[in-house]
């Protein structure tokens, strides 16, 4: 099994003049922007720095961070960072407009970062959730807000580039980073939308049926290259009109959206036909249960979960992965100290995904067993109305 790091050590040695950019390039330049890389590149307006001196600064200002005390998304980056910088393909790229803002009033989580090649091409990388509580609750607020604050941030910064970027120009991003890439492309004016070559979006989520009918979407959708691991569950959030290709990944359920996991053969990704069955069968579960909560119970059912980790003074989900004892005790107190309104709200929410996730299992359990049924020659057309139905969100 090849993965990112392997291409890197396969192409490492070839710039982009001899090497197209390609959608590998894409995924690798969507994971460094996880780093934290405020007082190491310049910010917007403040010039750039090559990719292999600013891991050297990197390095120095955070030596911990390829160990084990660090945070994957930080580890497993700063590894890759470190591959990239020792290679002829990107360890020159220069780094610039660093944008960062993690603010628990505004309820924003936000990173951008612009990456110039040595091709003359750009690739803006717009980075996902990383492990604080406030880009998991942004992400939440995505079910009932119209826009969420990165996703503004995202289009501005996006619009102030457009005034220095020459060249071809390539936006993109990992989880919540793709969704930002694709947000912003479609609220672009159509002279501006024009400057962008493509758009990519690396398992994020989808939008609303309403953004999604709009002019700035369907203007940019040629446009889109959207890439979903076979048991995608963040990708399949909300809804997607573009075409979207299905890459296998080497892990298992949840961490397929890891990816470090996804694998690649040469310039490009080892795709499967379909998405799995429990990827599909999760994804309709949502989508019913999202239509049978209005955005007010939605809110409330948010700002309950969420109220929770708060009194328990939880800021990270690193704390979550490694729970004391301690910490349990405080989130079961904080959890009984809400109203008896929140407290329905939360358990009956859950309820009902739980009721529609195990209908929606068997609806597609019913489904398959009518397959099996059919002559041989009918198998392959109903296999592929199966196929078409499920590319379309069921």
């Amino acid at each position: 099994m090849m993965t990112i790091m392997d291409y890197l050590v396969w192409r490492g040695d070839v710039d982009f003049h001899g090497a197209p950019f390609n959608e590998i390039d894409n995924l690798i330049l969507s994971q460094i922007v996880y780093l934290h890389m405020e007082g190491i590149v310049p910010p917007p307006g403040g010039g750039g720095l090559p990719l292999y001196a600013v891991w050297q600064a990197y390095l120095k200002a955070r030596p911990d961070c390829r160990s084990e005390s660090a945070d994957y998304l930080e580890r497993d980056s700063a590894k890759l960072m470190e591959a990239m910088a020792g290679s002829r393909r990107f360890g020159g790229c220069l780094l610039s407009a660093f944008d960062h803002e993690v603010n628990r009033e505004s309820e924003i989580q936000f990173a951008a970062l612009t990456v110039t090649l040595d091709d003359g091409s750009t690739y803006i990388a717009y980075s996902g959730t990383d492990t604080s509580m406030v880009g998991w609750k942004e992400n939440f607020n995505m079910s009932f807000l119209e826009e969420i604050p990165s996703q503004e941030r995202a289009l501005r910064y996006l619009r102030d580039r457009l005034g220095e970027v020459r060249g071809p120009l390539y936006v993109g991003g990992h989880s919540k980073g793709g969704n930002l890439a694709v947000y912003a492309a479609m609220h672009l004016e159509a002279a501006e939308q024009e400057r962008l070559t493509l758009i990519f979006n690396n398992d994020g989520p989808g939008f609303t049926e309403k953004m999604i009918s709009r002019r700035g979407y369907q203007a940019i959708r040629p446009k889109l290259r959207t890439f979903l691991p076979q048991s995608s569950i963040v990708g399949l959030l909300m809804t997607h009109d573009e075409d979207y290709r299905v890459v296998h990944s080497s892990s298992i359920g949840p961490f397929q959206h890891d990816a470090f996991t996804w694998e690649v053969c040469g310039p490009a990704f080892v795709y499967r036909e379909e998405l799995s069955r429990s990827s599909l069968v999760l994804d309709k579960a949502l989508k019913v249960w999202l239509d049978e909560i209005d955005d007010d119970r939605r809110r409330q059912f948010v700002d309950a979960l969420f109220s929770i980790v708060d009194k328990a003074e939880i800021e990270d989900t690193d704390i979550l992965n490694h729970l004391t004892w301690a910490k349990f005790t405080e989130l079961i107190k904080a959890a009984d100290s809400l109203s008896q309104e929140d407290k329905d709200v939360l358990t009956g929410t859950v309820r009902k995904l739980i009721h529609v996730y195990l209908h929606s299992d068997q609806v597609v359990e019913q489904l398959e067993k009518q397959i099996r049924r059919l002559p041989v020659g009918k198998f392959k057309k109903l296999q592929m109305s199966k196929k078409d139905t499920k590319k379309g969100n069921e």
